[in-house]
Formats: C-alpha cells, structure tokens, sequence
C-alpha cells in the first residue's frame, strides 16, 4: 500500500496513537495488527509506555517486545549522551 501524501501518512500515525490511547477493550487481534502495521512501517514512533500499556492488556507482550526492540535499533544514539553507571556515582 502506498500512501498519496504526507498528509495522509501523519493521520494514520495519529489514528493508530488515537486507537492505542483510546481503546477500552484491548481486543488482543486488533491490537495485533495494529502492532503489526508499526513494524511494518519503519519510522512510526509510538510511545514505549503506550506500547507497553496496550501490549499489557491485550496479552500482545511479545509483539510490544519486537517492536520496542525495532524502535530502539533505529533510534540514533549521540556519543556522549549515555553515562555509565560506574561515572554516575564517582564523585
């Protein structure tokens, strides 16, 4: 499937959030597939709370888990930002 418009992309995105944040019976099916489309398409961010409340509720532990996994493989990392915890508590 191939989007028209950018326009078109940001509003699934923001429906996908909406359905996350909203959804009140977790059905784990629907859930699914909406985790699936996530990781289908590379540059959806979604929150890893949200990801983690859903997943929770659903029983779709092990999709949240690949898909958090897949975010945080795609997220840049700047040298420099990550403290070790041996540097944290030197004084």
């Amino acid at each position: 499937m191939y989007l028209q418009s950018t326009n078109e992309y940001k509003n699934m995105i923001q429906h996908i959030r909406d359905m996350f944040s909203k959804s009140t019976m977790n059905f784990p099916p629907f859930i699914g597939s909406c985790l699936r489309i996530c990781y289908e398409i590379n540059d959806i961010e979604i929150d890893s709370n949200t990801i983690r409340k859903v997943c929770n509720l659903s029983s779709t532990e092990s999709l949240g888990i690949i898909l958090i996994e897949r975010q945080l493989l795609h997220t840049p990392i700047e040298r420099g930002k990550l403290i070790s915890p041996v540097q944290q508590y030197d004084v």
